[in-house]
């Protein structure tokens, strides 16, 4: 946390100087330019202290702290890069599948199905799934910091309950890197930390998702990242149906975020949106943790309870509708 506070004091005059920002557009909130690439604040601090532990440990993980390590410097570069000159969605997919697959063949994968394929091919989707989804949701002054902080919180829990070190370890580093980040990120944000940190954050969480599926075994130990991550699955998810139904592009950027809809359909401020997600956030986590006290059955049911509590939550609010609230976007985006 010290190590973030600190580093992000001189990342934010060094990214301005090299005029790394964010530039207001109708689809932003913000109506200044500001700052980004502040995950250089976040993950540097977190890539010293992986390759640190691996230097005085040797443990069952000891080689995936090189493998983790490795792939976060990739998507921080690639971040970085897409934050100083726009690259395109393909280019930042193939790195991010880059990432995916040295991180799967090196043995960090799901061990669910019988058949090992299976295996490979989730847990590459997963990865690739869990980057975007935490990048789409970085959105808000706060919010994706906020999102992992939490979520780090939840998985740090598994790694004591189960006692897994990497898990604790990971998840502990990554509190308090984003903590300090939050600090200068929180409504009104002095940075962002842009695709340098929303990358390697996802692929940080998504990681922590195997690595505590692998611990509680089971097909459905899988439910439980997923409820983790339930905010920023979901918001991908509706982004994705929103879009489709209004004919646009997937990747086309818009305002149908779940955050979006929330400010301009319910009418709720910038920092009771964020804390609204934060609480949802808390909540999943909380009903994540109940999951690992029940058997399989009773999994799948308060599994699939959720999922459709969700999509009835998602027709009461309307947020799914064909409308004219994105068309206005076209021009910006």
């Amino acid at each position: 946390m010290l190590v973030s506070l600190i580093s992000s004091i001189f990342i934010i005059p060094v990214v301005i100087k090299l005029q790394i920002l964010d530039l207001p557009n109708e689809r932003k909130i913000h109506s200044k330019a500001i700052p980004k690439a502040g995950g250089l604040g976040i993950f540097i601090p977190v890539i010293f202290l992986l390759l640190y532990d691996y230097t005085i440990k040797s443990n069952a993980h000891y080689n995936d702290y090189i493998v983790i390590s490795f792939s976060l410097l990739i998507l921080m570069i690639t971040g970085l890069i897409d934050d100083k000159k726009d690259i395109s969605a393909k280019k930042k997919l193939l790195f991010q599948l880059i990432a995916a697959v040295i991180t799967v063949f090196s043995g960090i994968r799901f061990y669910i199905f019988s058949n090992i394929l299976a295996d490979y091919i989730l847990s590459i989707i997963w990865i690739v799934g869990i980057i975007n989804a935490v990048n789409l949701i970085d959105g808000l002054d706060g919010l994706a910091a906020g999102i992992g902080i939490i979520s780090c919180g939840c998985f740090c829990i598994l790694g004591y309950k189960y006692d897994v070190y990497i898990i604790k370890l990971i998840s502990l580093v990554l509190i308090g890197s984003s903590s300090g980040f939050l600090f200068y990120n929180f409504r009104p944000a002095k940075i962002f930390m842009g695709d340098t940190g929303s990358l390697p954050l996802g692929y940080i969480l998504a990681v922590l998702g195997i690595f505590s599926t692998k611990r509680i075994g089971g097909f459905t130990s899988i439910y439980i990242p997923i409820i983790i991550l339930g905010i920023p699955i979901y918001d991908t998810l509706l982004s994705i149906f929103r879009r489709k139904i209004n004919n646009r592009p997937i990747f086309t950027p818009d305002r149908s975020h779940f955050y979006n809809l929330l400010m301009d359909t319910k009418g709720l401020s910038h920092v009771k949106t964020v804390l609204t997600l934060y609480a949802i956030s808390a909540m999943l986590c909380f009903v994540s943790l109940y999951m690992l006290n029940i058997n399989s059955l009773y999994k799948n049911v308060l599994f699939w309870l959720i999922i459709f509590i969700s999509m009835i939550l998602t027709q009461k609010l309307g947020f799914i509708h064909v409308d004219d609230v994105n068309n206005k976007m076209e021009a910006g985006s």
